[in-house]
């Protein structure tokens, strides 16, 4: 009979809550850095005040769905603006420096690194 190992309920790496928090962490790091242009900054906290303000575009109906939908997509709108206007190696050096942070290990490409060897059989 075989040995069943226990799975393990662990969760993973990519969770859609960490992928949100890494998501937000991104956004504020490059409102904070200083090469990101000032009126690109403006972006993300355009999608912040519209949706804490009592000015809403789907006013006039009066279906509560339809209401966190069109905030719901003005924030999603607004933050993936803001990133895809900002130069792609700026997002990517951010982007690591954040999961070098959060892991505590350098994330730089090991795919890269060869270790060249040789295998010699012994009799």
């Amino acid at each position: 009979m075989e040995q069943q190992k226990g799975k393990q309920i662990l969760p993973t790496k990519n969770t859609p809550l960490s992928e949100l928090v890494s998501h937000l962490k991104l956004i504020f790091a490059l409102i904070g850095d200083g090469r990101v242009n000032i009126f690109l900054k403006i972006i993300p906290i355009i999608g912040f005040v519209y949706l804490i303000s009592p000015i809403d575009l789907s006013s006039a109906l009066p279906i509560p769905i339809i209401d966190a939908i069109d905030d719901i997509g003005v924030l999603w709108f607004t933050q993936y603006l803001f990133i895809e206007l900002i130069p792609s190696h700026i997002v990517d050096e951010v982007r690591l420096s954040i999961e070098k942070n959060y892991s505590g290990k350098d994330n730089k490409d090991q795919a890269g690194e060869v270790i060249d060897g040789e295998v010699r059989e012994v009799k």
